[in-house]
């Protein structure tokens, strides 16, 4: 009987060509769209979830009055580990990560500049899954300039050659010597890094009072706290120690949170990079479904519209002894038929489609390291379009009375037309709603590239100083670059307008000394506002003649 039922389908199939070819293009479309949409989902709710501890370890961040609001920040001062780790006993370990700015990192001929450095305590391989290929956790970053890293970076600048106790540079003024290899750390992790460097070195990189100073908040503060401890207990720990780490002049707050939800649900100050957002996920995911029914309801109306050069066909079979349940089993297998056909469709036009999707993403995806939550979606997504497909498709066609099928009377075809109609409205509504959604975001992306900055960003030339010897001599530097014919004008700053990390707190007249009010700021030299193109909405600019 299955045998017939499918030979039903490939007869259909190749006496309604047209009505086949548009069914299979607008399922493959449909799920090669909601596989793509599954695929960075998925991704996005993954992130950290490779840690063992994932439900043990929390962030501390702290809030502060900025600008008269209230503002949450990230990093911490580098001595609040140690504090919080006597005042509250329900946490277990602590470790300071620090990310070390972009520099050039070289041995021998391979000189590369490197992004994802840290600097961090030993006790990191005890809170994150961090699993050490070579070396003891609790070792190899126990000595100043010992530097732990990853298989790639490995591969990258020693080849075959063994690189433990070999020596890298950074910026051709800091010596690292390698202590330990890693494993690749996934890229699904809000901490990517791909060499962690001990904290004893963070003078090298920071400064004489970079441990010490309770005021620099550079460093991300990380907990791992005893299993079974209720999170309401360990924030109202953290709500008395304030006033004893700051004193009581100070009205900031600290809070912690879960590892879990700082990809999707954070979006503060100090970040380690930009975050994804729980709602991008909500709006992709609804997105799909609604994708996933227009496909389906259009499968469902080509059906019924087929259905009425069928009436007959149906009648005799209904006549001759068909049930309502024999009917639905004939259509759950043509709809059977043409799901297989159109998902393995799309998963060739995914694997083409995959690298452009990547690039599109920002996340590097691989065919062949497609997770088994994503194969068991496109099950489940096979499963649906077959059911809802198949089932409806079914039940219209048994619902249909043999005499009124074989005379083509009007009733039938009103009560068709209904549905259809119904459906068609359903079907319209749907993609009228994405289209507008589209316009409007686009409109959005243009608004975007199109905005005021309060600087001009064409033919504007950044690069990157880490070198300290430069640095000492920007001047010297700067004095090069405006040899240059092409370099009309030169200027350096801290940060970039836009990315100012440095936060001072600042007092005026008028403002109370209890609670100093803070605010980001950029270093810049006398250049900067010809440089960038900068209108002044007051002041004056060095050398106006209207200065006083």
């Amino acid at each position: 009987m299955i045998k017939y039922d499918f030979l039903f389908a490939l007869r259909n199939f190749r006496k309604q060509r047209l009505f086949s070819m548009v069914n299979l293009f607008g399922l493959s479309l449909a799920i090669v769209s909601v596989c793509l949409i599954l695929i960075y989902v998925q991704n996005e709710l993954s992130y950290d979830r490779f840690n063992k501890n994932i439900d043990q370890i929390y962030r501390v961040y702290n809030s502060f009055v900025r600008e008269g609001k209230s503002q949450d920040w990230v990093q911490t001062a580098a001595p609040l580990a140690a504090f919080i780790k006597d005042k509250v006993p329900e946490i277990e370990n602590t470790v300071r990560v620090a990310k070390i700015p972009k520099g050039l990192v070289g041995y021998g001929e391979n000189h590369f500049f490197e992004n994802n450095m840290v600097l961090a305590d030993a006790s990191i391989f005890d809170v994150f899954t961090f699993p050490l290929l070579i070396g003891n956790s609790r070792s190899v970053l126990e000595n100043p300039n010992s530097v732990v890293i990853s298989k790639k970076i490995a591969e990258k600048y020693f080849g075959k050659e063994n690189p433990l106790g070999k020596t890298i540079s950074y910026n051709r003024s800091i010596n690292l010597t390698v202590s330990g290899i890693m494993k690749d750390i996934p890229g699904n992790t809000h901490l990517p890094c791909e060499m962690i460097v001990s904290m004893a070195t963070a003078k090298a990189f920071f400064g004489e009072y970079f441990l010490t100073n309770q005021m620099n908040t550079t460093v991300f503060t990380y907990l791992l706290i005893h299993k079974g401890t209720e999170l309401p207990r360990l924030k109202k720990a953290f709500g008395d120690i304030v006033a004893d780490y700051h004193g009581a002049d100070f009205d900031d707050t600290f809070h912690v949170q879960s590892l879990s939800s700082i990809h999707l649900n954070s979006n503060k100050g100090g970040e380690y990079q930009p975050n994804g957002d729980i709602r991008t996920v909500y709006i992709f995911s609804a997105i799909a479904v609604l994708i996933l029914l227009i496909a389906c309801i259009n499968y469902i109306n080509l059906s019924l519209s087929l259905n009425k050069k069928r009436y007959a066909e149906l009648g005799v079979r209904k006549v001759m002894g068909a049930g309502a349940a024999q009917l639905i089993k004939l259509f759950l297998s043509n709809a059977f038929f043409f799901a297989t056909i159109s998902v393995l469709a799309s998963i060739v036009i995914i694997w083409f489609l995959l690298p452009w999707f990547s690039h599109l993403s920002g996340v590097m995806f691989k065919f062949n390291k497609l997770s088994v939550q994503f194969y068991l979606g496109l099950f489940l997504v096979f499963l649906l379009i077959v059911l809802t497909t198949g089932l409806s498709s079914g039940w219209m066609a048994a619902r249909l009375k043999p005499v009124a099928t074989l005379k083509k009377s009007g009733k039938c075809k009103k009560r068709n037309i209904e549905i259809h109609g119904i459906m068609v409205l359903f079907q319209f509504s749907i993609s009228i709603v994405l289209i507008v959604a589209t316009l409007l975001v686009n409109q959005q992306m243009n608004l975007l590239k199109s905005k005021n900055l309060g600087f001009s960003k064409e033919q504007l030339f950044v690069i990157p100083v880490n070198d300290q010897n430069i640095r000492s001599k920007i001047q010297s530097f700067k004095h090069d670059l405006l040899t240059n014919p092409n370099i009309l004008s030169a200027s350096a700053t801290s940060d970039l307008p836009g990315k100012m990390l440095w936060v001072t707190s600042i007092n005026y007249e008028g403002e109370s000394e209890q609670s100093p009010q803070t605010m980001t700021y950029l270093e810049v030299d006398k250049d900067f506002i010809s440089t960038y193109g900068v209108n002044l909405k007051d002041g004056y600019l060095p050398g106006d003649t209207a200065c006083p």
